[in-house]
């Protein structure tokens, strides 16, 4: 019976041990365009891609899923996934949508595209976990380019690898009249790291954004990654770049955003356009044993459960010789 234990110890121990975290920001959430992880609110707005919020989602006068796929793969086919409740007024859900409970007034939805109740297809607490530990682990990485700022404009120059990254501070991110990049390969991932100068709060560039001498409004190599001490991230206009800003909750205007968001929460009338992150972000090593300490492990379980095996074996033939 030891040994048997034992066996079964050790394998529930390498499961454990050798199970990677669901959902890499790989492509930052594959299969969502905008990812919150509490409540997400709009009016009059719209939003073209695929869309998922751990909490409450609250749109009035709104079109979701304008171009989203169909199905979306990433979800069990859900091209929204909203983990609370749903409150929505005025407006159309083009696509299919898996919601805790919902009241949808005056809007238009195509027929059993709602699914309310049961388990979520998204288990939003890890996802959120996996998201700030990516967060971190882009934050810390050493920068490959340098910045400037000899005018108003917050210079960028890259060091011509594959993956370039850049560190600025919130003030550098919010006073300028546009932000140049410029000695990147045409085909590199761009991250910028942008740190706290201590109001918690990071204001985008009211400016351009320009790569290699060319004016861009979809940017789908850029993202900007803000520091874990940053709670709140303001959009000045447009944003066009990718936001990785998982303890932030962002707020926005009537501009465009032309990229795909990871925040805590989101607020405001920003048109979100259907323009996914291709870059390649590296991801946190994922922690799995070393080969050599699960062979001792399973090494020493078999000894173990063989020596008490043979003591209890020895026990019982004394005893029946007594007898």
């Amino acid at each position: 019976m030891f040994l048997q234990r034992s066996i079964q110890l050790l394998a529930c121990t390498i499961l454990v041990s050798g199970t990677a975290a669901a959902l890499h920001a790989t492509s930052l959430v594959d299969g969502f365009n905008v990812t919150v992880f509490n409540n997400f609110s709009s009016q009059y707005s719209d939003l073209q891609g695929t869309l998922a919020v751990g909490k409450n989602l609250t749109l009035a006068g709104y079109a979701l899923n304008q171009s989203a796929p169909n199905p979306n793969t990433a979800a069990g086919g859900f091209d929204t996934v909203v983990g609370g409740s749903l409150l929505f007024q005025n407006g159309t859900i083009y696509g299919k949508v898996s919601a805790n409970s919902a009241t949808i007034t005056g809007a238009s939805i195509c027929a059993g595209c709602l699914t309310t109740g049961g388990a979520s297809p998204i288990h939003f607490g890890e996802l959120e976990t996996n998201l700030q530990n990516e967060n971190s682990f882009l934050y810390a990485l050493s920068p490959t380019g340098t910045v400037a700022q000899p005018y108003s404009t917050l210079m960028l120059n890259g060091s011509g690898s594959s993956i370039e990254v850049f560190s600025i501070s919130s003030s550098q991110l919010a006073n300028n009249s546009g932000i140049a990049v410029t000695g990147v390969s045409a085909n590199a991932t761009i991250l910028i790291n942008v740190s706290d100068t201590g109001s918690h709060l990071a204001t985008t560039s009211p400016g351009g954004f320009s790569i290699n001498g060319q004016q861009v409004q979809s940017a789908q190599n850029v993202v900007f990654n803000f520091s874990s001490t940053i709670t709140t991230v303001s959009i000045a206009n447009s944003f066009y770049s990718s936001m990785l800003a998982p303890y932030a909750d962002v707020t926005g205007s009537y501009g465009a955003f032309n990229g795909d968001l990871v925040a805590a929460g989101y607020s405001g009338s920003n048109q979100f356009n259907l323009d996914p992150f291709t870059g390649n972000i590296p991801t946190p090593p994922v922690a799995t044993p070393e080969p050599g300490t699960v062979g001792l492990f399973a090494i020493a379980a078999l000894l173990v459960g063989a020596g008490v095996f043979r003591r209890n074996r020895q026990m019982r033939a004394d005893l029946q010789a007594s007898a």
